[in-house]
C-alpha cells in the first residue's frame, strides 16, 4: 500500500521513486505502474507507454490498462493546502471473468505519526490485512464485535477548524456510504456460520476482489500516494492458486478534511478496464 519499499528495479516498486517521478513532472491524476522486468511492463514497454524514466514503467488510467498481478496504482491529487494534512479513503472492487464470490476485504492503513497522533506511529495489525466483509459492513453500520477495526483501521484526524475525529466517528456521518462497497451485501447471518468452503460459495457479490485503504499525508509532505491493484479476496481461494483474469476496477477515491467528505475531483468513480 502506502511506503511498502522495495527496488524499483525489477520485481518491486517503490513508492517514493514512482511518486518523484509524477510530482517532478507535476503530473495529476490515477496511473498505473509496473515493476522494470515485470511481463506488464514488457508489454506495455512495446506499447510505447512507459514514460521515459529508466527502471520505471508508469502510465495514465486511460480506461483499458494492461494487468499484471504486480501493478498497483498511484494517485497524484490537486494540492493540499500546505497547513492542511492530506487524508484520503480509496475503495476498489475488481470484477474478474473466471471468479466472484469475494467475502474478505482488503484494508490497509499507513503506519505513520499524524498531526493528531505526533508522538507514536498509528498501530497496524499483526494479522494479514483482509477481514470478512461481514465484519466489515456490520461495523461500519454500527454493530461492534468481530476485527478491531477502531484500533487497526481507522484512526484521528484533523477536523478544521480545531480539534481531531476519528475517521470511524459517527459524527462523520453514514459511514457505509463513506466506507461502504457499493452493491455487497451482508449475508444472512445463518449463511455466515456455514464452513470455510461455503462462505465464498454464498456470498451475495459479483466481486472477485474488494480493498479499502487510507493514504496519509503531513502538511507540506508531496502529494501522490499508492493503492494496492487487483487483488483477490476469497477466503477459500489464494491467489496463486489459479489464474484469475481481472476484467475491471472501479475505484473510489475521496479525501477526508475532518468530517467534510470530499470526493476526488477526477475520480469519484473510475471504472478501469484490464488487457491481459
Amino acid at each position: 500500500m502506502f511506503g511498502f519499499a522495495g527496488p524499483a528495479w525489477g520485481q518491486y516498486l517503490e513508492d517514493a521513486t514512482v511518486c518523484g517521478s509524477l510530482t517532478r513532472d507535476a503530473r495529476r491524476g490515477l496511473y498505473v505502474a509496473y515493476p522494470a522486468f515485470s511481463a506488464g511492463a514488457t508489454k506495455v514497454r512495446a506499447e510505447g507507454g512507459c514514460g521515459t524514466d529508466p527502471g520505471l514503467c508508469v502510465s495514465r488510467v486511460n480506461g483499458a490498462n494492461v494487468f499484471d498481478p504486480s501493478v498497483k496504482f498511484y494517485y497524484v491529487p490537486v494540492p493540499v493546502p500546505a497547513n492542511e494534512e492530506g487524508v484520503w479513503h480509496v475503495r476498489t472492487q475488481t470484477q474478474a471473468l473466471n471468479v466472484g464470490g469475494a467475502d474478505l476485504a482488503m484494508i490497509k492503513r499507513p503506519a505513520i505519526k499524524t498531526q493528531c497522533s505526533p508522538d507514536a506511529p498509528l498501530e497496524i495489525s499483526p494479522d494479514v490485512p483482509r477481514v470478512s466483509v461481514d465484519d466489515y459492513i456490520d461495523y461500519h453500520n454500527g454493530r461492534r464485535g468481530g476485527w478491531d477495526f477502531g484500533r487497526y483501521f481507522h484512526f484521528r484526524i484533523q477536523d478544521p477548524p480545531g480539534g481531531c475525529i476519528s475517521t470511524g466517528s459517527r459524527a462523520m456521518g453514514n459511514l457505509n456510504e463513506i466506507y461502504g462497497f457499493e452493491g455487497v451485501a451482508r449475508r444472512a447471518r445463518e449463511v455466515a456460520s456455514y464452513s470455510l468452503l461455503s462462505r465464498a460459495n454464498a456470498a451475495t457479490t459479483r466481486y472477485a476482489g474488494l480493498s479499502s485503504e487510507f493514504a496519509y499525508r503531513n502538511p507540506q509532505e508531496a502529494a501522490c500516494f499508492a493503492f494496492s491493484g487487483p487483488t483477490l479476496t476469497r477466503s477459500d481461494m489464494a491467489q496463486s492458486d489459479i489464474d484469475w483474469r481481472p476484467q475491471t476496477t472501479t475505484v473510489w477515491i475521496k479525501r477526508l478534511r475532518g468530517r467534510q467528505v470530499m470526493q476526488a475531483i477526477d475520480v469519484t468513480r473510475r471504472v478501469v478496464t484490464w488487457r491481459q
